[in-house]
């Protein structure tokens, strides 16, 4: 009896065990808890990382062979944050306001005009940067040398706290439904026990309907 007893595992290990073994033989669900998410974090990984800044389109309106507008795209083109390409008038209206483009610059005898929207974020951006780029083409120099710190954090990626949050709102969702199904005695925790065939089932269920209705109101 002895011998008996000290083979027997204290009934938590037993249930915990039992547990393990019965989820371990449901492949969907081994796939949906553990490989599912690490296969959307390699997505969300690749879909948000962190690529170098997009330049800003700036469209020259002349003609190509003008010896202003030529000048003109030599000093634009040499600038690192700047693609720019010629264009006719029309062209460089149409341009702008289907928003190809962010800023249209013209050459002028002595100076340049430029027409951009002020209401579009990249176009009042465009226009600090196209206009430093004459300015210093030009001879303007800095009256003040400013340092500069360039700092990049780890975890700054939208998709470094979207899996975490997702996480935490299921493990909150089933601790709120779980307790909810367990005590619970409305005709919804009745429903989904019947239809779904046992309590675990129902909790899995409601846990999921509550992630999924926090998700829609949130967003």
């Amino acid at each position: 009896m002895d011998n008996v007893n000290r083979q027997t595992m204290h009934p938590l290990i037993e249930l915990t065990t039992m547990r393990v073994r019965e989820f371990l033989r449901e492949r969907e669900a081994v796939f949906w808890v553990f490989v599912f998410p690490v296969l959307m974090t390699f997505a969300l990984g690749i879909a948000f990382r962190n690529t170098a800044p997009d330049k800003t389109f700036v469209a020259i309106e002349g003609d190509a062979q003008s010896a202003n507008v030529s000048e003109l795209t030599n000093v634009l083109t040499h600038s690192a944050d700047i693609n720019a390409i010629v264009l006719s008038p029309d062209e460089a209206t149409r341009a702008l306001r289907s928003g190809k483009v962010s800023i249209v610059v013209k050459p002028n005898e002595n100076d340049y005009s430029l027409r951009f929207d002020p209401t579009r974020p990249e176009s009042r951006t465009a226009k600090l940067i196209v206009d430093d780029v004459l300015q210093r083409a030009k001879g303007r120099t800095d009256v003040v040398t400013v340092g500069e710190e360039k700092v990049t954090e780890t975890g700054a990626r939208y998709v470094d706290f979207l899996v975490p949050g997702l996480n935490w709102n299921e493990f909150d969702g089933e601790r709120i439904v779980g307790a909810w199904i367990h005590h619970c005695d409305c005709p919804l925790a009745k429903t989904a026990q019947t239809f779904c065939g046992d309590t675990h089932a129902a909790f899995t269920l409601l846990a999921f309907i509550h992630a999924f209705a926090a998700d829609l109101f949130a967003s």
